[in-house]
């Protein structure tokens, strides 16, 4: 058995230490003074003692926290951090109030969290592009990259020190590094002798962008090599990073055999002194959204910049750290519980700190599916309370939960691409597909035709299966990226299938099941990286919930299509958004839109005029995104939100004028039908009496067979009481419970 200790900061007198392994022995030594395979440690800066206790080898990292505190709105990446933990330095784009259109920030400490940003301003920003800053320990010395005038290519990297005032004029590192080609994000050694960086079109690497590494000697920089493989590969790699010890290589890559996106990955030193295979890290660190920038801190925090659940809407600096704790064992209890409000929450689900979907079951119980612990919670009081989490074995994310017509239960899950499946009402899940090729499963639909699908990341992958998950097949291409992933799925009253995704070419249909997609039109959006993160079909009418990057302030827009996506009409700016995760159509026909906002509490939206204006429907307080929606009988509404795990309950979405009566509620697909119809029915605590096809003369056409009413489902052939075939033209279905009664038209073409 072998054993790997993480102990990263130790105090030996007054001097800040980092731990080396040797011989059974824990070296504390001076991060200044750190070489590789050596302690090089001075006097009292040196220390010895024995091995407290061991870990093992699995790596086990913590669920990522952000930064609160130092990110801004927008795009915030490359995190350096100081190794007293003080100064943290970072990347910010799109800053309309800096220097340049990308700049360099930074925040100081304040206990746990960080003090607002500042521009670190002239010289070292400028109206050209300056990033990707990596500061020594001590803070002497600010690495950065810089496309000003007068370098020597067309990116080079320079340097700036602390003159205990300020930052001094930056220098550009000269020829002995820079080039006449592009050297970017540097990255500089816990003992400033060794500078990395990356060059995309530097001939003598393998690939496309390739690490490079240049050793100090002296004053001097020496000549830079590409690292050797398994480090540098024929695909792109971007960053990396030394642990404090020099022992361990952190790469950003989009290699084969990651979550999807651009990943971090982990080589470790071998004896001989060459880095070793490159694993990627496991999740919760990796997802199927791009990574970008680590930075391993003193205390072991590994900083990066990152696209995850719970920010603030576009790229984050997060921090992790290698842990022996279980994510089990992490409860919501660790955050603040919010106040009533205008919402009212439940209790905070143990374990979650993120909603991502809820589901109210025919047999009236409300599913909650979470991250970071991978669990269901049930609910048999309309969400005021919760169960002890069912956990679904190796998931990290619930992404959504659907019931199919069966009454089987499905949920898609990461990160391995699970779908688990329920046969009695939530209580227990099986795994039931782990599906080729898939880290994420995140969108599932039910079709028309009693076809499942589930959309996934990497590669924009969707499955179906016809039997309940017993197997599964796979859909046409959608022609994405290996970076794509499928965020929702839904289908017209026509049978077509829309797929939402993160693609150049973000929306998709198909006509056919899934056999081929078509792109929808262009979205009228001022960025080229966007993400359709939620799709709602109401008739004729498509509306999209979109991710924009790189929009500063508000980066969630709603696009409305008239025509089924053939155009597209941007409706009004909701202020501060930075994410729409979820629309949907509320009893009387109100459009709802479930968001993640800059502004904390407002991460719910109404519309009374098909999406054209949003209104708040108050305030969810102590959390600032709202994942999903669930309408629930009398007009109840649940939101899950984060970050706390605590799914808010409304029962005012409308003015108290308009809050409608419980009432029987029919619906069906496709409309038009040219072989059979589904028809659905919410009669809410009343059972259902009858439901029959009639023509326009109001004649009874046939009773349909109401032995599904535990599942609130009927099916129409297009064939009368004695099972001849119907013409073709319009029929009415009725339904009636013994209080109301409910009537839906239909177009059969057969």
């Amino acid at each position: 058995m072998r054993w790997r200790i993480r102990f990263w900061m130790a105090v030996i007198g007054a001097s800040l230490a980092v731990p080396l392994i040797r011989g059974g022995l824990l070296w504390a030594c001076d991060p200044r003074s750190v070489s590789p395979g050596s302690c090089g440690g001075r006097g009292s800066d040196a220390a010895v003692v024995p091995l407290p206790f061991g870990f093992d080898e699995t790596d086990v990292y913590s669920t990522p926290a952000n930064c609160d505190g130092a990110n801004l709105p927008g795009p915030n990446c490359h995190p350096s951090v100081t190794a007293d933990g003080q100064w943290l330095f970072f990347e910010y784009d799109q800053d309309a109030l800096g220097m340049g259109q990308m700049d360099i920030y930074m925040a100081t400490a304040n206990g746990s969290s960080w003090n607002p940003p500042v521009n670190l301003g002239p010289p070292v920003n400028t109206p050209w592009h300056e990033g990707k800053p990596t500061v020594t320990p001590d803070g002497s010395a600010l690495y950065f990259q810089a496309t000003r005038p007068g370098g020597l290519g067309g990116s080079d990297i320079y340097v700036s020190y602390w003159t205990g005032s300020g930052w001094g004029a930056p220098q550009n590192l000269g020829s002995s590094v820079n080039s006449n080609f592009d050297e970017s994000t540097p990255y500089i050694s816990y003992d400033s002798q060794r500078l990395y960086f990356q060059s995309a079109n530097r001939p003598g690497g393998p690939g496309g962008g390739d690490l490079w590494m240049s050793q100090r000697s002296g004053t001097t920089w020496g000549a830079p090599a590409a690292l050797s493989p398994p480090v540098n590969t024929p695909a792109l790699e971007w960053y990396c990073c030394e642990s404090p010890d020099g022992n361990e290589l952190y790469i950003i890559s989009n290699r084969m055999g990651g979550y999807g996106n651009i990943d971090l990955w982990r080589s470790v030193r071998q004896v001989s002194g060459q880095w070793g295979p490159v694993l990627v890290l496991p999740a919760p660190v990796n997802t199927a959204n791009a990574i970008c920038s680590p930075f391993m801190a003193a205390d072991g925090r590994l900083f990066f910049g990152g696209w995850l659940e719970g920010g603030y809407g576009d790229l984050d600096v997060w921090w992790t750290q290698w842990s022996a704790v279980s994510r089990a064992s992490e409860s919501a209890s660790d955050w603040e519980i919010p106040a009533i409000d205008e919402w009212n929450p439940g209790t905070a689900l143990p374990g979650a700190t993120v909603v991502l979907t809820l589901l109210q079951t025919r047999a009236g119980a409300v599913l909650a599916g979470t991250y970071p612990n991978g669990s269901v919670y049930r609910s048999t009081d309309g969400g005021r309370s919760w169960s002890a989490p069912i956990p679904l074995p190796g998931a990290m994310r619930v992404f959504r939960l659907l019931q199919a017509r069966s009454g089987v239960i499905l949920a898609a899950t990461y990160p391995n691409g699970d779908v688990f499946k329920s046969t009695n009402d939530g209580l227990s899940w099986t795994n039931c597909a782990n599906l080729p090729l898939a880290t994420e499963a995140r969108a599932l639909l039910q079709s028309a035709d009693g076809r499942i699908y589930v959309g996934c990341a990497p590669n924009a992958k969707i499955y179906w299966t016809d039997n309940d998950g017993a197997s599964w097949n796979l859909c046409g291409a959608l022609g994405f990226s290996a970076s794509s992933m499928v965020y929702d799925l839904v289908q017209d009253n026509y049978g077509r299938i829309y797929a939402g995704a993160w693609s150049a070419a973000s929306a998709f249909y198909s006509d056919n099941g899934g056999v081929s997609w078509q792109p929808c039109s262009d979205f009228p959006i001022e960025s080229l990286w966007y993400a359709v993160q939620s799709l709602l079909c109401v008739g004729d009418t498509l509306y999209a919930g979109c991710w924009v990057h790189g929009l500063a302030e508000t980066n969630g827009r709603i696009f409305r299509s008239p025509d089924r996506g053939a155009t597209w009409q941007q409706t009004q700016l909701i202020a501060g958004s930075s994410d729409i995760w979820e629309l949907a159509q509320e009893r009387s026909g109100q459009h709802l839109a479930a968001l993640g906002t800059l502004a904390s509490g407002e991460i719910v939206y109404r519309s009374a005029d098909g999406g054209q204006t949003w209104i708040s429907t108050g305030r969810c307080s102590g959390v600032r995104e709202a994942y999903c929606l669930q309408l629930l009988p009398r007009g109840i509404l649940l939101t899950g939100t984060a970050p706390g795990g605590v799914v808010f309950r409304n029962a005012s979405v409308l003015p108290s004028a308009e809050q409608p009566q419980e009432r029987l509620l029919l619906t069906g697909h496709p409309i038009p039908f040219n072989s059979s119809v589904h028809l659905d029915w919410d009669s809410g605590s009343e059972s259902l009496q009858e439901i029959g096809i009639y023509d326009l003369a109001g004649r009874l056409v046939k009773k349909l067979d109401a032995e599904n009413a535990a599942q609130r489902q009927a099916v129409w052939d297009g064939r009368n009481a004695t099972g001849d075939a119907v013409a073709a033209g319009i029929y009415l279905c009725k339904a009636r419970s013994a209080m109301r009664e409910e009537v839906l038209k239909l177009v059969y073409l057969r």
